[in-house]
C-alpha cells in the first residue's frame, strides 16, 4: 500500500529499498511480527521524503514486533531515513539493532521524528548517533526508550542521540527513558548545535570516555 494501514500477519523480509514520496501517508502495524531488511546493495530500508509520513505501531499484546536490518554483502547506511520535510512517528514496537555495524537505526536529515512509545534499541554503529542521528531536523521524544546503542569506534559521539541542528531545528524530550548507551563522548546525548529542551523523562546508566550523559559542544 502507498496509503492507509498495513497490518502484518506474518514475519516479512524486504530485499529492496522502500521510498515514500509524493505526499503518501502509511501506517505499519507490526502486530507482533518482524520486518527484516535483507537487501543487497541497499542504502536503507525506508526513506521518508517531503510531504510523506510513516507511523510504526504494534497492536499485539506483547508488542514485540520489530524492524531490523541484517548484513547482506553490502552495508545499509540507515534503517529508516527521514528526509527533507518527511515525518516518522513511532508509537510502539521496536526499531532494533542489527548485524550491520555500519548502519544507524534512525537518521533525520531536515525531517521530523516523533517518538511517543516503543524502543530504539540494541544497535552498534561505527560513527556518530548509533540510535538516533539528527542533522538539521527535529526530534520530539514523549515516551518509549532509547537503549543499548553504541557508537563503537573511538572518537565518535552520541550513542543514544546525536543532534546537530540550527535555529530552525530542535530536540525536545518530555518523557521516556535513555539508558545503557555508550560512545566516546556523550554516551546518551551529544548536542552539537541547535536548540534542546528537556522537561521530563529519565537519563541514566550511560557510558563514555568523556561525558557519559549529555555533552553540549
Amino acid at each position: 500500500k502507498v496509503n492507509g494501514t498495513v497490518k502484518l500477519d506474518r514475519d516479512v523480509n524486504i530485499s529492496s529499498e522502500y521510498k515514500l514520496d509524493g505526499n503518501r501517508s502509511l501506517t505499519i502495524d507490526l502486530n507482533g511480527h518482524s520486518i527484516k531488511g535483507t537487501g543487497t546493495d541497499s542504502d536503507y530500508m525506508f526513506n521518508i521524503l517531503s510531504g510523506s509520513s510513516m507511523t510504526v505501531m504494534d497492536s499485539s499484546e506483547a508488542q514485540n514486533g520489530k524492524i531490523v536490518v541484517t548484513r547482506v554483502y553490502e552495508d545499509y547506511d540507515d534503517t529508516i531515513i527521514v528526509n527533507d520535510g518527511g515525518r516518522l512517528t513511532l508509537e510502539s514496537g521496536k526499531l532494533q539493532g542489527n548485524e550491520d555495524d555500519d548502519c544507524r537505526l534512525v537518521a533525520v536529515e531536515y525531517g521530523t521524528f516523533v517518538m511517543n512509545g516503543g524502543s530504539v534499541t540494541g544497535n552498534a554503529y561505527d560513527g556518530d548517533g548509533a540510535g538516533v542521528y539528527v542533522n538539521e531536523g527535529t526530534f520530539i521524544m514523549n515516551g518509549g526508550n532509547i537503549s543499548g546503542n553504541h557508537s563503537a569506534r573511538a572518537g565518535y559521539s552520541g550513542g543514544g542521540i546525536y543532534f546537530d541542528g540550527s535555529s530552525t531545528s530542535k530536540l525536545v524530550i518530555t518523557g521516556g527513558e535513555i539508558f545503557g548507551n555508550s560512545a566516546y563522548d556523550g554516551g546518551a546525548i551529544y548536542l552539537d548545535d541547535g536548540y534542546a529542551e528537556l522537561t521530563g523523562g529519565k537519563i541514566y546508566r550511560n557510558q563514555a570516555f568523556n561525558t557519559s550523559a549529555i555533552k553540549i559542544y
